[in-house]
């Protein structure tokens, strides 16, 4: 499948009571690993779509998200990894009355009413077997705690 964006998980309205919405949007919500991996996520390797998509996942009552620009069924290379980085730096820096890199909760508070986005992975390839790689990936952000 070369298209995601038509698939019926992404097609099927989910309902949800007023009381279940409610309870969302009080409380901290996030979405702890979102793939948006470049480019078999997205229509084009633009992602042309990735606002409103955002914009769905923050009406959802989403806080924030953990972006995860690696996956295990897709390209987790180093340099794979570091073009869908590429991809949503981009689409943060487009819009950044409506994003915010968090890293922590204190910056998730601070992000108001935007949509906070940290950084995580998933699988160990884009290390490409160097662990002294976990550490710079961890000053750039990537993961998330609570201090």
């Amino acid at each position: 499948m070369s298209d995601y964006s038509q698939i019926p998980q992404r097609l099927h309205v989910y309902p949800a009571s007023g009381r279940a919405k409610e309870i969302v949007l009080k409380s901290m919500t996030m979405d702890t690993l979102f793939f948006g991996v470049v480019p078999i996520q997205w229509t084009t390797p633009e992602a042309p779509e990735f606002h409103d998509v955002m914009d769905k996942v923050k009406a959802a009552g989403f806080k924030t998200i953990g972006g995860c620009p690696s996956a295990d069924a897709a390209d987790t290379s180093l340099s794979g990894t570091l073009k869908s980085l590429q991809l949503y730096l981009k689409k943060i820096n487009e819009r950044p009355d409506k994003y915010r890199i968090v890293r922590t909760v204190k910056d998730i508070d601070a992000a108001e009413n935007k949509l906070g986005i940290y950084f995580t992975h998933q699988g160990s390839g884009l290390f490409e077997g160097d662990v002294e790689k976990v550490g710079v990936f961890r000053q750039l952000g990537y993961g998330f705690h609570t201090g």
